[in-house]
């Protein structure tokens, strides 16, 4: 680890840690087996820091996978009105929920990874509106109606 410091110092790295669970890997079921790890890191040059310097990077739960998701934000802001792409993780439990995302990555037309990333997102999130419809108001009127019992 020494090294890796060391080399990121050399070559004017920096870290830019992350908001969110400090592990980003986790393996095992029972407590004796169980271990959790910061494998992962966002490093950055200066000039990086330059051009961004509102970035902040979060890191999101080990819901579907052992690693974690991150989001990197370059603190550009959003476009006003505009509801980003929120992906929920029992989306992936669902049969239909790989062929939706093989579907959008491999459809024609599309270039890059960016645009690929895009497009999977705009579908997961139609398909989601349908296959689900609002998962999250309809749990919280059960709760509700649970809680007055």
């Amino acid at each position: 680890m020494d090294a890796f410091r060391e080399t990121m110092d050399v070559c004017g790295f920096h870290d830019l840690g992350f908001r969110g669970n400090k592990f980003t890997w986790q393996m095992g079921l029972h407590m004796r087996t169980f271990v959790r790890e910061k494998l992962d890191r966002v490093i950055v040059t200066e000039e990086w820091g330059l051009f961004f310097p509102r970035t902040a990077v979060s890191t999101y739960s080990l819901y579907v996978s052992d690693d974690a998701a991150f989001l990197l934000d370059e603190g550009r802001g959003g476009r006003v009105g505009h509801r980003g792409f929120k992906f929920e993780p029992f989306w992936a439990a669902d049969e239909g929920y790989g062929s939706v995302v093989k579907e959008a990555w491999d459809k024609e037309g599309i270039g890059g990874v960016a645009e690929k990333v895009q497009r999977v997102a705009g579908e997961l999130k139609s398909w989601a509106k349908v296959q689900f419809g609002d998962a999250k108001r309809r749990l919280k009127e059960k709760e509700d109606e649970l809680g007055r019992w």
